[in-house]
């Protein structure tokens, strides 16, 4: 319950109807001390007061950051202006965080409770325990008065906002989730219901690294994001159901976040918990360092019958750039470590791969053979999203870093893959191979176990 002064109301609570007006509060100033060493902010922000706030229940609740040693008020203004926060706050000396309207149950407490220096600027103030500096940015706050009643309720009706940073987890961007899951491990019974707030806090105890909201109730962790096609923000719309001030995702819609001081997992460990994949594969350049080749084309990868014939005897299937070759097709799938092309014969069953020569696929021998299985999917080193989130890259023996396109000088200059070239090969030569990350991108489909 808030208090108006007198002239703000003037003589509308005399009316018989409920109205809808605009009023702005009118509260105590901070002490002169206080304006006095908080007088320079950015242009637009004012000084809103001291206010009470609680670990349960935040005065500020959509965005915050945490910084120990160098908080200050000019560093929270900042951090909240580009998302056209409202507000900002700043409490306990090094916390701060951004809404557009004020919770309840906060109330305005007295300025000299927020007397703890900033962290990054001793002659500020930044809130206290249970305590938060407040600031404003043209605010001001729609209430519905009641003729029943001599006092006024505030009743907000906030735009829904999705929350951008949450402590150390960032907002990665909105992704689709049809079907087969983007994040795999679902958390239920969030305490407090699904928020960034509790669903982030909920996956970083669960020990994972991302979490995602979805359909404004469902929280979903992992570590790694191997598929999934970005969204617009505009469609993780659905408010959510614990918090109606955020925005949780929406059907099929995934609103992905990711923990900054999070250990991301090494690009020699196989990802887990996903244990089939379909996949097209793309051969990406690579520099001698193993970053992405400036200027690197990538190209598509076929699986290309050498000897394609209706009479059931062998036939060998290799990796190739070769889309014109008689037999070749693009879709491949991983199932127990075994990597299967998808064509019209077969199926086509790899063997172990030779070090300077191609991956051969076996199919119709008449010797039984047993498939190579020793393939995995890793986080791809060379992913734009960063290392939680990106196409995997497609390893065999434990690597990942060995893949090479070269030209066949035997076979009129088909381009073909090659796992790690030698010098003397007589099917190709060093210089006219590139180092490769076979990226396993484009699914059309994804089977979780």
């Amino acid at each position: 319950m808030f208090r108006f002064e007198a002239n703000s109301v003037s003589k509308a609570l005399l009316l018989p109807a409920v109205l809808s007006i605009e009023i702005r509060f009118a509260w105590a100033s901070p002490s002169a001390n206080l304006n006095a060493r908080q007088a320079s902010l950015p242009a637009g922000w004012s000084s809103f007061g001291c206010y009470t706030d609680s670990t349960s229940s935040r005065t500020l609740r959509t965005a915050s950051y945490t910084s120990v040693n160098s908080m200050t008020i000019e560093s929270c203004l900042a951090f909240c202006t580009p998302a056209g926060y409202q507000y900002a706050g700043l409490e306990y000396a090094r916390e701060c965080y951004c809404d557009n309207i004020i919770h309840s149950p906060s109330t305005p407490a007295n300025a000299a409770d927020c007397n703890m220096p900033c962290t990054g600027n001793t002659a500020e103030f930044c809130g206290a325990g249970d305590r938060i500096n407040l600031y404003s940015r043209g605010a001001t706050v729609t209430s519905i008065l009641s003729s029943s009643s001599t006092s006024t309720t505030v009743v907000s009706t906030p735009t829904p906002t999705i929350v951008r940073q949450v402590g150390t987890w960032d907002y990665k961007g909105c992704y689709v989730d049809i079907g087969p899951r983007v994040l795999s491990h679902q958390l239920n019974n969030v305490a407090g219901g699904v928020t960034a707030e509790t669903c982030t806090a909920a996956c970083k105890s669960a020990g994972y690294g991302l979490a995602g909201l979805e359909y404004g109730q469902e929280c979903w962790c992992d570590n790694y994001l191997p598929y999934g096609d970005p969204a617009p923000d505009s469609q993780c719309n659905k408010p959510c159901v614990a918090d109606t001030s955020e925005l949780c995702g929406t059907g099929n819609r995934l609103a992905v976040y990711q923990d900054s001081s999070a250990t991301p997992i090494s690009p020699d460990t196989c990802i887990t918990g996903r244990s089939f994949f379909n996949f097209h594969l793309q051969a990406v350049p690579v520099n001698s360092a193993g970053g992405a080749l400036a200027g690197g084309v990538t190209r598509q990868i076929y699986a290309v019958t050498l000897n394609f014939n209706l009479e059931n005897t062998v036939q060998y299937t290799i990796l190739s750039t070769c889309n014109n070759c008689p037999v070749s097709f693009y879709n491949f799938g991983m199932s127990n470590a075994i990597v299967t092309p998808y064509g019209l014969f077969g199926p086509p069953e790899p063997i172990a791969p030779v070090v300077g020569s191609t991956q051969v696929f076996i199919s119709y021998s008449a010797t039984p053979i047993t498939p190579y299985a020793g393939f995995c999917a890793k986080p791809n080193p060379i992913s734009p999203n960063g290392t939680f989130i990106g196409f995997p890259a497609l390893s065999v023996s434990g690597h990942s870093d060995k893949w090479a396109l070269c030209t066949n000088t035997t076979a009129a200059g088909r381009v073909d893959i090659v796992y790690s070239p030698i010098a003397g090969s007589p099917d190709y030569s060093l210089s006219g191979c590139q180092n490769v990350v076979l990226q396993m991108s484009q699914p059309y489909a994804f089977i979780q176990p």
